[in-house]
């Protein structure tokens, strides 16, 4: 019996990990409105939560930045997400990438 709190591989099998997954969205784009609207209900539409969100615009440049955490119900498709995304982001002139939270960067820190 699957624990409906805890995330599926795409093979079925319950994951031993209790968070759920998780993708980071990031956003760039031309500022205006409705843009937090219109991604939060697109995000909503294919079973996405959001975790965690920041936004702010550069006033000077008149340009909006986004970062979102989503979590899935019991997982997120992101190659889903990603195709049914690209209308959406053609239409507000979104610069954006999806980034799968259990991916860990590799970074290097140099110092002088």
């Amino acid at each position: 019996m699957t624990d409906p709190a805890r995330p599926l591989r795409a093979s079925g099998e319950q994951t031993g990990d209790d968070s759920p997954q998780t993708h980071t969205l990031v956003i760039s784009s031309p500022d205006q409105s409705g843009i937090v609207a219109r991604v939060a209900g697109a995000i909503a539409e294919l079973g996405g939560t959001l975790v965690e969100t920041h936004n702010h615009t550069d006033r000077q440049q008149c340009w909006f930045f986004m970062r979102t955490v989503i979590a899935g119900n019991p997982v997120f498709d992101a190659g889903k997400f990603a195709d049914s995304f690209k209308d959406l982001a053609e239409e507000l002139r979104l610069e954006w990438a999806l980034h799968d939270n259990r991916e860990r960067a590799r970074v290097v820190i140099l110092a002088s």
